[in-house]
C-alpha cells in the first residue's frame, strides 16, 4: 500500500529533497504482529530517514535536477536492517550518491525498530519536481531475485532469503547489526489498507516532519 504525504516542507532544507509517500509490503494484521512496541519506532525511523535526506541534499546545495529517490528498508529480527537506495528517472553523481547511501546505512540506530519476524517499507522520496512516470514497486535487486526465482515470493518472508543469496556478488550489501558504526558525522506482496497500523504509521511519520 502506497501512503502519500504532505507536499509542504517543514523549512529550506526541505524544498529540494522531500517525502513523497511511503509504500507498505504488509498489511495491518501481520505488521501489527511483527511490531511488538508499535508503530512508534518504525516512524522514528522513518522520519530519520527523511531527515538525513532533507539535511544532506539540502546542505550539498548542488541541482541534479528532477527525479526520484526509492529507498527501501529490511528489517530483520535483532533489529538487523537492510537497505536498498536507487535513483529513478535521473542519476546522482557517484561522489554525492555514495556518501548519501552511506550517511542512510548509519542513520537511526538508536530507534531502529525492533520486530519479531521481517518488515519491509519504502519511501519514495522526491530530488525538484520528482519522476515523471512514479516509482517502481520495489527495488532492482528485489526484481532480479523475483526473477532468478522463477515464480512468486512473499514479500519480505521469503525474498529475504532470495537477496542474501545474492551478498556474494554485492559484498558491500549486507544486513547490518544493530551495533554497526553510524555515519552522522559526515554531513508475494500483498496491499494493506489505510487503516489502523498503517494510518497511525502514516500519522506518526508526518508529524514534526511534514
Amino acid at each position: 500500500m502506497l501512503v502519500q504525504m504532505s507536499e509542504h516542507g517543514s523549512g529550506s532544507t526541505a524544498e529540494y529533497f522531500r517525502l513523497g509517500g511511503m509504500r507498505l509490503y504488509q498489511p495491518d494484521d501481520v505488521l501489527a504482529t511483527r511490531l511488538p512496541n508499535g508503530v512508534g519506532e518504525l516512524a522514528a525511523y522513518c522520519k530519520t530517514l527523511a531527515w538525513v535526506g532533507t539535511e544532506y541534499f539540502g546542505r550539498l546545495g548542488r541541482d541534479f535536477g528532477s527525479l526520484g529517490v526509492l529507498i527501501v528498508v529490511g528489517i530483520k529480527p535483532h533489529r538487523r536492517t537492510r537497505i536498498w537506495c536507487e535513483s529513478v528517472e535521473g542519476v546522482v553523481p557517484s561522489d554525492a550518491w555514495d556518501v548519501f547511501v552511506d550517511l542512510l546505512d548509519g542513520a537511526g540506530e538508536n530507534v531502529w525498530p525492533t520486530v519479531t519476524k521481517p518488515v519491509a517499507f519504502a519511501l519514495e522520496c522526491v530530488l525538484g519536481a520528482g519522476p515523471s512516470n512514479g516509482f517502481p514497486m520495489v527495488p532492482k535487486a528485489w526484481q532480479e531475485a523475483i526473477a532468478d526465482r522463477g515464480g512468486r515470493v512473499t514479500v519480505p518472508d521469503e525474498l529475504f532469503g532470495l537477496v542474501s543469496q545474492t551478498d556474494r556478488r554485492q559484498p558491500a550489501d549486507r544486513w547490518r547489526p544493530s551495533n554497526a558504526r553510524t555515519l552522522a558525522s559526515v554531513v508475494e506482496s500483498t496491499t494493506a489498507t489505510d487503516s489502523g497500523v498503517s494510518r497511525t504509521l502514516k500519522e506518526e511519520t508526518c508529524r514534526n516532519f511534514l
